[in-house]
């Protein structure tokens, strides 16, 4: 008879399945992105929040529709409009800005030993901690 908890234990088969569920969530994200460089997207996020918003809504009716057009459809300046939007700075990097992202972090690191400096006297401690100790 084996003893409870090695190699035929519930631990193991939990941890098994996890990591099954991690990669199969990483292949499909995988899979999702390779797919949709060569197809059209079928659809948005404001096109989904809008489906559900009818649904909620009571409007069955309501069927979310756009029409995509080619990106040499569009004038130039309307697709450097759209991606300026999001990021001003898109034309002067290759997709990641790394000044920003850089000043992002140092923002984090002297913000988050701000909090911590403000709030541990009080006993409070980030969320990671506390649920940290809620799980342990």
């Amino acid at each position: 008879m084996r003893e409870w908890g090695k190699k035929c234990g519930v631990i193991p088969g939990i941890k098994r399945w996890v990591i099954r569920g991690v990669l199969s969530l990483l292949g499909l994200w995988l899979a999702g992105i390779f797919l949709f460089a060569f197809l059209p997207v079928p659809f948005s996020a404001v096109m989904a929040e809008r489906q559900v918003s009818a649904w909620l809504s009571g409007d069955f009716s309501y069927v979310a529709r756009s029409t995509w057009v080619p990106m040499d459809e569009i004038a130039p300046v309307m697709a450097l409009a759209v991606i300026a939007a999001e990021d001003q700075k898109f034309p002067e990097h290759a997709g990641f800005d790394m000044a920003a992202i850089r000043a992002a972090l140092a923002h984090n690191e002297r913000d988050g030993a701000r909090w911590l400096d403000a709030h541990a006297a009080n006993g409070e401690k980030p969320v990671s901690v506390g649920w940290a100790k809620l799980v342990a």
